[in-house]
């Protein structure tokens, strides 16, 4: 693999709902976002990658939690995979 292929740009996209919410409320926002990244044939040429999440963590009665809980619980979900991402292209 050369250095090239090593560094990539990705993008990360994080999806959040409102009170009382679930992933599944944004279910089809996510859906359409990967239809339209699929079938644009701009985006991906440039090489740089999407990568689409929906948190977990905050859904049902933890959306009362408040804004700086649920953001703490949605930071430390975004954070594993992205750490993952950087271990995994580590030279």
């Amino acid at each position: 693999m050369t250095a090239a292929q090593l560094t990539q740009d990705i993008h990360l996209l994080v999806l959040i709902h409102g009170m009382w919410g679930s992933t599944s409320n944004l279910a089809s926002m996510h859906r359409v976002i990967e239809e339209i990244r699929l079938n644009d044939s701009s985006v991906d040429s440039d090489g740089t990658a999407l990568h689409v999440m929906l948190p977990e963590t905050n859904q049902a009665e933890s959306t009362y939690d408040g804004i700086d809980w649920g953001g703490e619980r949605v930071a430390t979900e975004v954070s594993r995979p992205c750490h993952a991402v950087v271990v995994r292209w580590r030279v």
